[in-house]
């Protein structure tokens, strides 16, 4: 995928179609293992949107504001693996018959 324009939007189109065809193969799985195997292409889907994301956000923002941006960014990426896992926890547990499904 090329670098010019049309190579981001390809590139954000590419990883969100992966991205969200991952999370259904997630959503429909039975088991540990199959559940992983929706994970990886996900985390592969995720990975090619966030670099494309964070420069059309960079190009918005002011210079002054950019170390705030930064700060932010990666603490949410920091947080998403340790607050995600526990509140999918709790959402099984007060509703145990509900599963996550698109």
């Amino acid at each position: 995928m090329g670098g010019g324009p049309a190579g981001r939007a390809q590139s954000i189109c590419v990883g969100n179609r992966l991205f969200t065809f991952a999370s259904i193969l997630c959503g429909m799985s039975n088991g540990l293992w199959q559940f992983h195997g929706g994970e990886v292409p996900a985390g592969d889907g995720g990975a090619m949107m966030v670099p494309v994301g964070r420069l059309v956000v960079l190009r918005i923002t002011e210079k002054k504001d950019s170390h705030a941006l930064d700060r932010l960014h990666y603490m949410a990426g920091l947080a998403a693996p340790v607050i995600g896992p526990r509140s999918a926890g709790s959402l099984r547990r007060i509703h145990p018959g509900a599963g996550f499904s698109i």
